[in-house]
């Protein structure tokens, strides 16, 4: 997810037209990066987690 994608969703989500829908696209704009990083951040973790657990299953005795 980058820049552009989120000014996509924002446009074509909000009316930017006005300064009041500017502030609340501004505003949703933070919480959908924000959404974005911690969904970033939970498929490493996961991804993170699987590796640590095939590694183990490997190296576990027979």
């Amino acid at each position: 997810m980058n820049r552009q994608d989120s000014d996509q969703y924002l446009q074509s989500t909000f009316d930017v037209g006005s300064e009041e829908s500017a502030d609340g696209a501004v505003g949703a704009r933070e919480r959908w990066l924000d959404r974005a990083a911690r969904n970033e951040l939970v498929d490493r973790i996961r991804e993170l987690e699987a590796r640590e657990k095939a590694r183990d299953e490997v190296l576990a005795p027979p």
